[in-house]
């Protein structure tokens, strides 16, 4: 069933603003065992994940970023996921996430829900790479 893409697009809308605004996850995280970061020299964009992680698992996450606010809220979108079930599923969901992203996927599943935001991105084209750079950058082990 297809979903209805005036929903769709207000998700988009609110889901960006929302993130953007309010960044979950956001600033240095205490006690952090590993950095990673990202860099798109297009457009500037710059993240920085930090890791908490206990004998190789990782337990936690957040992230800085000197970027637009597509890139800030899609960085924070993977991680509120993400550590919703405390990364069990993050190679199913970032798989999801860039599925969404490239087009390669339709939607996140049967409801409407947060994530089918980032397939609003494709929309515009020149911001998917700023939606990628949070994905790209942290990759599943």
């Amino acid at each position: 069933m297809k979903k209805d893409t005036e929903s769709l697009r207000q998700l988009y809308q609110a889901t960006i603003l929302d993130h953007n605004k309010n960044p979950r996850h956001f600033g240095v995280l205490p006690e952090y065992t590993e950095t990673i970061e990202g860099y798109n020299p297009l457009c500037g964009d710059k993240v920085t994940f930090y890791l908490k992680r206990v004998e190789g698992k990782l337990e936690a996450a957040t992230f800085e970023c000197a970027a637009c606010a597509i890139c800030k809220a899609s960085a924070s979108m993977l991680l509120e996921l993400a550590m919703r079930d405390n990364f069990c599923s993050y190679k199913e969901l970032h798989a999801t996430g860039l599925g969404l992203l490239d087009g390669s996927q339709s939607d996140a599943g049967k409801a409407i829900t947060e994530l089918d935001a980032l397939g609003g991105i494709r929309s515009f084209p020149s911001r998917i790479a700023c939606a990628r750079l949070a994905w790209d950058t942290l990759k599943p082990d």
